[in-house]
């Protein structure tokens, strides 16, 4: 195993199972704001920006309203996930194997950094990462593959020697965009949703740092 390669995790439902928790502050949100939706409505937009979420399930577009939203529902998630966050069963492990076959890892996410932040510091695995990529570093959402993008060029590998980690359809079809080998978990969408993923796992036991280095060799 010589190839040096690199693992890119999403944050929202693979460094934390939170679908649920995002998924209720959109409702609430929306309510908020004159609109009911459902859940299947909200979780189809899962991996796209705040900026998404508020044009597709609120109509609205103006950009100062549109941040003004994002801060308003991002404050009430953090309040009501901060005492029930954990890590996902075997993420320690497999970020301790990882670390220790000298994997460089990065988070890419579509969250704000508030967001992205509150998560490593809670969990307290910020030390595993080399890069972060948070929602204010790209310009566009996924499933454009800018994200990916900007964490392999900053980890310093080209999209062949990375692996994306995934809950969302928007974030696996950004990966793959990238050029990058994907694995789906099936925190948030079912495994047969997720079949364009090169690999679907449960949860972080059925993953090793040589299941990862086979996807890409």
């Amino acid at each position: 195993m010589d190839r040096k390669i690199a693992v890119i995790f999403d944050m929202d439902g693979v460094l934390v199972e939170n679908s649920e928790i995002h998924n209720e502050a959109w409702r609430l949100t929306c309510e908020k704001y004159g609109k009911k939706k459902s859940v299947n409505e909200i979780r189809d937009l899962f991996g796209g920006t705040n900026k998404i979420f508020v044009e597709q399930l609120l109509g609205i577009t103006d950009i100062d309203s549109i941040d003004k939203i994002a801060v308003e529902k991002e404050e009430l998630y953090r309040q009501m996930f901060e005492n029930f966050i954990k890590a996902p069963k075997g993420l320690l492990e497999l970020l301790f194997d990882l670390k220790k076959n000298n994997v460089k890892l990065a988070v890419a996410t579509s969250a704000p950094r508030i967001n992205l932040d509150f998560v490593l510091d809670k969990l307290e695995i910020r030390s595993f990462f080399d890069v972060l990529v948070d929602e204010s570093l790209v310009t566009h959402g996924k499933p454009n593959p800018e994200v990916y993008i900007q964490a392999s060029q900053k980890l310093g590998f080209e999209p062949e020697n990375c692996v994306v980690i995934e809950d969302a359809i928007y974030g696996i079809q950004a990966g793959l965009a990238a050029g990058m080998k994907v694995i789906g978990i099936t925190t948030t969408f079912k495994k047969e949703q997720l079949n364009i993923a090169s690999m679907v796992i449960n949860n972080f036991f059925e993953l090793d740092y040589s299941k990862i280095y086979n996807i890409i060799s």
